[in-house]
């Protein structure tokens, strides 16, 4: 599971393309023993990793970052402050329409509910709660004034 996550990392990092990623896992496979557990291909990676992503929602936005077309604006083909359009159109056997800029938004909540399930890190987030100020000692750099 380490080496998958590693190698989505290097994936992200490098903006290496699926068919890189799927020669390095078949590389990786070929030197270990025929008893790994390391993925075969780029989709098999993702498959498993899959499960263990946070949710998130796409929102679309404006090539100009003036405006999120969400909402009430979620039916717009035109920002309303410039007039850039959401779209560009891809010349193929088909037209085919590609957003411009995408905001992926990550709720809080699963974030949160994720970092207080690893104990370790849980300790740390409650550290302020545990460690009360006493006698104007400041502590933590938050427990100044403002």
């Amino acid at each position: 599971m380490k080496a998958v996550a590693r190698l989505t990392n290097l994936k992200c990092e490098f903006n290496l393309a699926h068919r890189a990623i799927d020669g390095v896992a078949s590389l990786v496979n070929a030197m270990c023993p025929n008893d790994n557990e390391m993925m075969a291909n780029f989709n098999e990676t993702k498959r498993l990793l899959s499960r263990l992503e946070l949710p998130h929602h796409r929102i679309h936005v404006c090539p100009n970052g003036c405006m999120l077309f969400w909402k009430d604006a979620g039916e717009l083909e035109k920002c309303t402050v410039y007039g850039a359009k959401r779209w560009f159109m891809r010349k193929t056997v088909r037209d085919k329409k590609i957003l411009k800029k995408v905001l992926i938004y990550f709720p809080l909540s699963p974030r949160l509910q994720r970092l207080y399930a690893t104990k370790n890190v849980a300790e740390h987030m409650t550290w302020h709660h545990k460690h009360q100020r006493t006698d104007d000692f400041v502590e933590h750099p938050s427990d100044g004034e403002a």
